[in-house]
């Protein structure tokens, strides 16, 4: 669905326990979390999709998930609600966002990132976020496609803004008509064993994931513990690797 406004929410919400598959483009009409509200009573959920890679455009958002606000409603708003998905889940498309990110402190162009308290964020909840959003993501034991990274733009946007598909994304990020585009999460999950990646251990079929363009910070470590753990082998890792030449700044 290319355009998902509070009209059509409303009608999904109706049959949403009934819901199989689920593609949505274009949400910037809904709630900063409307999606929550999928999540937590579609039981029979299939695959959630959003834009298809090679089409995002410049003022078209994408489905996310605010992770620390959906966090602070839970713990702190008396919003006790679990995420339904579970094993019935085959792929996964989210963009998963404001994630205390206290350890990326640099854009990939060297300028300094805001604060956490500018953000909104605090940075001393990291751990218990990132923790609380993987354990109903561990669930999904027979997800193959994990999503988690921004796609690429399309070829009309990319054209506009003075921009190849032979660019690098941090150049792309730099041409002016694209400021205003989000080109890179900064605040997105780091993807650590310590921050709970171990939580995902029962993926066992996990065949692709994409963290493209994420302040994720999957080390050797990670890497090890994956091959331990995803016994049949991820066939694809978009976005990763263990040497983070074009990730942000990390405290050291």
């Amino acid at each position: 669905m290319p355009m998902f406004g509070t009209f059509a929410f409303s009608a999904l919400m109706k049959n949403v326990e009934t819901l199989e598959a689920l593609q949505i483009e274009g949400a910037e009409e809904l709630g900063m979390n409307a999606l929550v509200d999928v999540l937590c009573p579609a039981g029979n959920l299939r695959r959630l999709e959003g834009i298809a890679d090679g089409q995002r455009k410049r003022f078209r958002m994408e489905i996310l998930l605010h992770a620390y606000e959906t966090y602070l409603d839970h713990v702190d708003g008396g919003v006790y609600r679990s995420w339904v998905l579970g094993p019935s889940m085959e792929h996964f498309q989210l963009r998963i966002e404001g994630v205390p990110r206290p350890n990326a402190l640099c854009q990939r162009n060297g300028e300094e990132q805001p604060t956490q308290g500018e953000l909104g964020l605090d940075p001393f909840s990291t751990f218990h976020v990132q923790r609380w959003i993987n354990i109903p993501l561990g669930r999904m034991t027979e997800l193959e496609e994990f999503t988690l990274g921004l796609q690429y733009l399309s070829t009309s946007t990319m054209e506009y803004a003075g921009a190849n598909p032979s660019m690098s994304q941090a150049a792309m990020e730099e041409a002016a008509p694209l400021k205003d585009t989000r080109m890179f999460n900064y605040q997105s999950l780091e993807s650590l064993l310590e921050s709970g990646l171990y939580l995902l251990a029962e993926l066992k079929e996990l065949r692709m994931l994409d963290l493209r363009s994420s302040a994720h910070y999957i080390g050797v470590a990670e890497l090890e513990w994956m091959h331990r753990n995803w016994t049949k082998g991820l066939k694809s890792g978009r976005g990763w690797s263990v040497y983070h030449a074009e990730g942000p700044a990390a405290k050291t």
